[in-house]
């Protein structure tokens, strides 16, 4: 909604809509961090909180109207293709390739697993602590702002709610992916196939005329039963 409102429509409003878009992003991040790390908010708890508290705000800015059109710019990054590929998904994989990166070859990213797999043993060792924490936090609100303008292209507008749904989604994506709720365990390359998994799952079931409802039970169900395999696949692990 900031991006929108800022840029005004107008390729040259690109940049400073970007600069405040994202730096609003970074303290929220900040802030879930802070939250967590000096108040001992639970994470879950921290997040849902803010979301309400984000919202309400978005509703007073907005007035509960959608926002006019994005920049031509942004709306060609999201429907426009690239020698056949569509720049949306060339966008996603660079991404991808990026974030992987961080999480292979950076001490933020081999700290970050560590603190997930334990935290205390990761501060006994001198790694972690705030610094991470609010360094996962930042890069996670800085995606999703990211995410937020490209769906603005792709939707034409921006609007209260734009995100809900993928909510679920996104959850079911990590869980089949690999991903352990937990904290510690994880792959980009298994997200990736998490979330093409979710996209054909979700294609299926609209071309065979499922309702959205059904839909989101779907999602749902897809979560359990890989919650419940990955959950037994550890337990065998273990004996």
């Amino acid at each position: 909604m900031l991006f929108s409102e800022i840029a005004g429509g107008q390729n040259v409003g690109i940049l400073p809509a970007l600069v405040v878009a994202f730096g609003a992003a970074l303290v929220i991040g900040l802030a879930h961090a802070s939250l967590i790390e000096f108040l001992r908010i639970s994470p879950l708890i921290a997040t849902l909180a803010s979301a309400g508290i984000l919202q309400g705000i978005t509703l007073w800015m907005s007035n509960g109207t959608p926002s006019a059109a994005p920049p031509r710019l942004i709306l060609d990054l999201a429907h426009q293709d690239l020698l056949g590929v569509p720049l949306r998904m060339i966008v996603w994989i660079a991404l991808a390739a990026i974030v992987a990166a961080i999480f292979r070859r950076t001490p933020f990213g081999r700290h970050l697993f560590a603190m997930g797999e334990n935290r205390v043993a990761a501060e006994t060792a001198g790694i972690g602590g705030f610094a991470v924490l609010a360094g996962a936090y930042c890069l996670s609100a800085f995606l999703a702002a990211l995410a937020g303008v490209l769906f603005a292209g792709f939707s034409g507008m921006s609007y209260l709610g734009m995100g809900d749904e993928f909510l679920l989604p996104s959850i079911a994506a990590c869980v089949l992916g690999g991903i352990s709720i937990y904290g510690g365990r994880g792959t980009v390359v298994g997200l990736l196939v998490g979330a093409l998994f979710i996209s054909i799952l979700s294609t299926v079931l609209t071309v065979m005329n499922f309702s959205s409802g059904a839909k989101l039970a779907a999602t749902g169900i897809a979560i359990l039963l890989a919650v419940a395999l990955l959950a037994r696949a550890g337990a065998g692990e273990s004996e």
